[in-house]
């Protein structure tokens, strides 16, 4: 779903099924992809890996039947708002990763863009009109977005919480201003790359 270059939302098992098995090898990937990097980045590799395999074994194995539930609530337009909440995501983790290497705004973004996310998802991703039981795809989605980010979070973020704490600074409305034409050379690259820089760049200020 936050992974690769054209996220999805599974709305039923066949599709779930596909996505689960086109995302399963991605921990193995990022783990051999540590091989080839310095000591540094394989510490930060190694603070985001639990928390990816930990989050698609959820999706796809140990709480599969509670994402067929949410995702059965996934309409076309609801899918749509989704993806506008993934791309403004992934342009902004771009832009902070390779723009702001340096910068003293690094950590504040970081931080707050991935609150950024969660807020969006929460403010689009309405499926209270779904009439499937038990189904919140709002909090289901933000809840999996939260566990894919939340070592990195409460590893460099104690400043920077909340949303509240970002939009009070003025973090969120800088991350606003950027678009897809700033990060046009990476506009192809997968997400996991600009985190993993991003984060490295953290870690190190």
């Amino acid at each position: 779903m936050f992974m690769g270059k054209d996220p999805i939302l599974p709305i039923d098992e066949p599709s779930l099924d596909k996505y689960c098995t086109e995302i399963r090898p991605l921990p193995k990937e990022v783990k051999d992809y540590r091989k080839c990097v310095d000591a540094f980045s394989k510490q930060v590799i190694s603070i985001i890996l639990p928390n990816l395999a930990k989050a698609l074994k959820r999706v796809c194995t140990s709480h599969k039947e509670v994402t067929k539930t949410n995702m059965r609530c996934a309409t076309k337009s609801l899918q749509i708002r989704f993806q506008s909440c993934f791309d403004e995501f992934s342009i902004r983790t771009k832009y902070i990763a390779y723009k702001l290497a340096k910068s003293t705004d690094l950590l504040s973004q970081m931080c707050c863009n991935f609150h950024g996310l969660r807020k969006c998802l929460d403010d689009r991703v309405d499926s209270s009109t779904c009439k499937q039981p038990k189904a919140n795809l709002a909090k289901y989605l933000s809840d999996y977005a939260s566990a894919l980010g939340q070592e990195v979070v409460s590893f460099s973020c104690s400043k920077y919480q909340e949303y509240e704490i970002c939009e009070k600074l003025g973090v969120i409305k800088q991350i606003g201003k950027y678009k897809e034409a700033d990060v046009q050379q990476h506009r192809d690259e997968f997400i996991l790359i600009p985190l993993i820089k991003g984060t490295q760049n953290v870690v190190r200020t």
